[in-house]
């Protein structure tokens, strides 16, 4: 004889019988949550590829001095007079450097006390510069930059020899270590204040390589030592966020580690920072 059949009840059929109706459907929807970027470490007197886009205004001010004098140059000799300087800057980002270009341009300026080449002392408002750069981004870890340093220029003498218009061109990769450590290298290559001594002393127009490498040591703290075509210089980058659109970042160096033949053979102590806002 065949087997009876058995019905077979489902959930909605008991919701059906005591009138509810339809189960309600519930849909997921996945949070992405976007990590920081794990920033790259920039060099400390020379550019790197990355630049500001659209919506990023910055301003930026330093300070630097002799540590001490080479004690073979004597107290009195005058490369070692009126060694303090400071520098003010402000800038802002045009078009976006991931989709097709960024323009960077920014105006610095800095008082002097003289200097060992003879240039007149000025206070910090005295003169200044635009500067421009022209960046492009492949993905997070690779940029190229190309910039014009000191392009438009004010309150300069005509016969002033102590700023030159600056042409340059600088590769940057960062190679990530974890979400919060990485390497940085930048090379380069310009002319201006880019070139080695013999050649600024010689007046001459040459072109020299330049180039940084750093070490993101945590998302707060970095290590960076970098090459200007006639010194090196080190320093302790230390950033820190005040909220999700309003970066800071302070950095001691020391400056010209082996010396520079032009501000006496001495290292330098200096200071930098600079605020950025993204709207």
């Amino acid at each position: 004889a065949a087997a009876p059949s058995v019905a077979k009840i489902t959930e909605q059929d008991v919701l059906n019988r005591i009138g509810v109706g339809a189960v309600p459907s519930v849909e997921t929807a996945a949070v992405v949550v976007r990590k920081r970027a794990n920033a790259p470490v920039s060099g400390i007197t020379t550019p790197s590829g990355f630049g500001a886009n659209w919506g990023t205004v910055f301003i930026g001010s330093g300070y630097k001095d002799n540590l001490a004098p080479n004690p073979w140059l004597g107290s009195n000799n005058p490369l070692l007079a009126n060694t303090a300087g400071f520098g003010l800057g402000a800038g802002f980002g045009l078009g976006n450097s991931r989709d097709l270009v960024g323009l960077e341009t920014s105006y610095s300026t800095s008082s002097n006390g003289g200097g060992p080449d003879g240039s007149t002392p000025l206070g910090l408002f005295s003169r200044g510069a635009v500067n421009f750069k022209l960046h492009k981004q492949f993905g997070d870890n690779v940029a190229i930059a190309a910039g014009w340093e000191n392009a438009i220029k004010n309150g300069y003498a005509g016969n002033d020899q102590t700023v030159r218009d600056t042409f340059y061109g600088v590769l940057t990769g960062v190679l990530p270590v974890s979400d919060t450590n990485n390497f940085t290298a930048s090379v380069g290559i310009g002319n201006g204040r880019f070139r080695q001594i013999s050649d600024i002393v010689g007046d001459r127009d040459k072109t020299s390589f330049f180039g940084s490498l750093g070490f993101r040591i945590s998302e707060n703290i970095g290590l960076v030592t970098d090459y200007n075509g006639r010194n090196f210089s080190v320093g302790l980058p230390i950033n820190f966020r005040l909220s999700d659109s309003i970066g800071v970042q302070v950095t001691p160096a020391i400056l010209d580690v082996a010396g520079d033949k032009i501000s006496g053979e001495v290292s330098r102590f200096g200071i930098g920072g600079g605020v950025g806002f993204r709207f």
